[in-house]
């Protein structure tokens, strides 16, 4: 394992996530940005881009169905 990559996802650790846009279609965005890095107009694209973002940062795609906002990402839901 190369240790600069490693080193990256340490200090990076965003994950990548791909949700419904407001604006329509799909966005590709990473935990804790506002603004999408891009919105694809069909999930499978988004998924792919966001597959290709994961892989060069070393970290998980998450794959939200718009039932979730993306911000909420990191909040743990209770178990009631």
């Amino acid at each position: 394992m190369d240790r600069a990559n490693d080193t990256r996802r340490r200090e990076t650790g965003r994950d990548v996530i791909v949700a419904p846009s407001p604006r329509g279609g799909w966005a590709v965005l990473r935990q804790g940005n506002k603004r999408p890095s891009r919105v694809k107009s069909s999930k499978a694209e988004a998924i792919k881009i966001g597959m290709i973002y994961a892989r060069e940062e070393r970290t998980q795609l998450i794959v939200r169905d718009g039932q979730e906002s993306p911000e909420a990402e990191g909040h743990e839901r209770s178990a009631s």
